[in-house]
């Protein structure tokens, strides 16, 4: 174990300690540990995974939300967090610049350069100008960030596995809350750390999506391009099968219908461009989903809760139709809304405003009629030809690729990105969008990295690395 490893697995043990001392310390002590906890933890994602750093302050993340204080500690998590971005995007300034140069990410610019300045003529000052903090301190600079790391890197991996890791974190924590449940017949809706059960479940489920696809990659891949040593690849199988398994239960009890159909329908596209190339991993995918599937239906049976007839998936409940008849309401409403205002919109926050005379957080449930009503049509037909140019690259580049790491990193951010554009067509707005965009500026990345390499034909090219980084 070289110098580097050992002070890496030295730090993190200290840190464990602090965090696991803090749990049962009282008064001034117990402040004292939580923040070497959390000045520990963050030097060690800073040094060792910064990655870490913009997935953490991304899923926690609202300016002005104080949920990650901790007691009298004048300066949250969330703070420090976003202190750790700013040092990073100033260290790689020089790639935050050759950024620009990704339609992704110049289209993401503008768009919240316009969201800033629809507060101009914004009917709902309160909740736009709380859209507009989210993304101008919270979005921008994490995912502007995300992108720099990515090529500094120059690949993918250290950012999927940043995303996944945060899924498992919340499937963890999901199923030590649902345990105490169990048996108990009536189980509330699962949610971990404030977050609501659709967030919740958005990134239950792309963890889930991630291990799938880690799981098939890593079955069929036995050659060198995989730098995990055959001696620990059947444990890897192991644990990643099981890993999807047990998700689906967290997954479940969330009780989210959009990430629902977002999953199944992410997970069908992920079947037919994988089919294209490999008929037999193909199979595996699909028996490893039909397996998925069980396990949430035993985990009904086995929580008390019997069958899908006692949980919001009952496609027989009353409540079922009354959200989609609140969602074809809102549509109706809001195409008026752009009727009335095509140029450029209510304004951003304004949509509740326009329709109720209200200036709280209510929106269409959908990403593109909040954009169209919102920011006008103009602005949503570019963001709309934005997506569909760079989703159609994407898997035109996945279908004819080489089967390597990256282009499977670059297939596993192509059905991400569907899988968060679909959730967010039918839940939620766009502050809890965010993730269309973090995929949409990796599948570029991907994109990029399968035609250049890890010059991603923005940097030079590096003679000393090889082409997939």
């Amino acid at each position: 174990m070289n110098k580097n490893v050992q002070s890496a697995v030295l730090l993190a043990i200290v840190c464990l300690i602090c965090g696991g001392l803090c749990l049962v310390a009282t008064g001034g002590m117990r402040q004292f540990l939580f923040a070497l906890f959390a000045l520990g933890s963050m030097t060690w994602l800073l040094i060792w995974f910064p990655e870490g750093v913009v997935a953490a302050y991304l899923f926690g993340g609202r300016m002005h939300d104080a949920r990650l204080l901790f007691e009298d500690i004048p300066m949250s998590l969330n703070q420090l967090l976003m202190l750790a971005i700013v040092y990073l995007l100033v260290v790689h300034r020089d790639r935050l610049f050759l950024s620009m140069r990704m339609w992704s990410m110049r289209g993401f610019v503008f768009f919240v350069v316009w969201m800033s300045l629809s507060l101009l003529w914004s009917m709902g000052p309160e909740y736009g100008r709380y859209k507009v903090i989210a993304y101008t301190g919270v979005v921008l600079p994490a995912l502007a960030c995300q992108v720099v790391l990515v090529l500094w890197r120059g690949n993918l991996r250290y950012a999927v596995v940043s995303m996944w890791g945060i899924g498992v974190a919340l499937t963890v924590l999901g199923l030590i809350k649902l345990a105490p449940a169990i048996g108990m017949g009536s189980i509330p809706r699962l949610a971990v750390l404030g977050g609501g059960p659709n967030i919740y479940a958005r990134m239950v489920g792309m963890g889930l999506l991630f291990s799938v696809g880690a799981l098939a990659y890593l079955w069929r891949s036995k050659k060198a391009d995989f730098d995990v040593p055959s001696s620990v690849r059947l444990p890897l199988l192991i644990g990643l099968g099981t890993l999807a398994l047990v998700s689906a239960p967290a997954f479940l009890f969330a009780q989210s219908r959009g990430p629902a159909i977002a999953l199944v329908l992410s997970l069908v596209l992920y079947i037919l461009v994988l089919s294209k190339a490999d008929l037999r991993r193909t199979v595996l995918v699909v028996l490893v989903i039909a397996a998925i599937f069980w396990a949430a239906s035993f985990s009904l049976v086995v929580s008390g809760v019997g069958d899908f007839s006692r949980t919001r998936f009952d496609s027989a409940n009353e409540s079922n139709w009354n959200t989609y008849e609140a969602r074809l309401d809102f549509a109706d409403q809001t195409l008026d809304v752009v009727v009335d205002y095509p140029r450029a919109g209510v304004g951003v926050g304004g949509w509740p405003v326009a329709l109720y005379g209200i200036d709280f957080r209510h929106y269409p449930h959908n990403f593109f009629l909040e954009v169209a009503s919102e920011l006008g049509v103009f602005v949503a037909g570019l963001v709309f030809v934005l997506f569909v140019t760079q989703t159609i690259l994407a898997f035109r580049t996945c279908l004819v690729g080489v089967p390597t790491i990256d282009n499977e990193l670059l297939l596993l951010c192509s059905v991400g990105f569907i899988y968060t554009l679909i959730a967010g067509l039918v839940t939620g707005d766009l502050v809890d969008s965010r993730a269309v965009w973090q995929f949409l500026l990796l599948m570029e990345l991907g994109r990029r990295l399968a035609a250049f390499g890890p010059s991603f034909g923005l940097l030079p090219r590096d003679p000393s690395r090889t082409e997939t980084g």
